[in-house]
């Protein structure tokens, strides 16, 4: 496998929790550009972190315990991160996403149908980020503090957002505008715009 650059890894079943085994053992080769990793993980691959040529990186369904970021946010190259249901914490904070961390990341999605807390982002992290999305998130109360300071974001993607936290975040002095005003483009789905066509 000496010089692959794209690989992708799945379970028969990744969306009901199946186990991808044989991926602590496996060595990929250090060429390797894009990895996709469908289905359920113990844990982080050791050999992730020594991925330096990565630039595309899918976690699909892993159910983490543990916090991916650790290790992903030392690949150098990094651009494109889906965290796909990757972690099933409930809380996410600045251990996340440090200082220094992801250093060329530019995309990054998030989808957790746990997740309800992202209390607040660290001035320093993802300094090259553009694009943030979030979906699945229904239980996120609040964005996190320290997104104000993310000036290189171009654009945000919220999908289905609560019809009250959508209330937070408009202008004119809502309690959260202010973390998100800088960014040029704001693109929301409400739960209600969801559930209207089938009314």
């Amino acid at each position: 496998m000496q010089g692959l650059l794209s690989l992708s890894l799945q379970s028969k079943l990744s969306m009901y929790q199946e186990k991808l085994f044989l991926v602590e053992s496996f060595l990929p080769p250090l060429s390797l550009q894009k990895l996709c990793l469908e289905g359920g993980l113990e844990k982080i691959p050791i050999w992730l972190g020594s991925l330096e040529s990565l630039t595309n990186l899918r976690l699909g369904y892993s159910h983490l315990s543990e916090n991916p970021a650790l290790v992903l946010q030392l690949l150098p190259n990094l651009k494109v991160l889906t965290l796909w249901h990757a972690y099933d914490g409930s809380k996410m904070g600045k251990e996340f996403y440090k200082a220094g961390g992801f250093p060329k990341l530019e995309f990054l999605t998030i989808a957790s149908e746990v997740l309800e807390e992202w209390t607040d982002l660290e001035e320093g992290a993802l300094p090259s980020l553009k694009h943030l999305f979030l979906h699945s998130c229904r239980r996120l109360r609040m964005l996190p503090e320290g997104l104000q300071f993310f000036t290189t974001l171009e654009h945000m993607f919220l999908v289905p957002l609560l019809d009250d936290h959508a209330e937070r975040l408009k202008p004119d002095g809502e309690p959260e505008n202010y973390k998100i005003k800088h960014i040029p483009r704001i693109t929301f789905i409400t739960t209600s715009m969801i559930q209207e066509p089938f009314k």
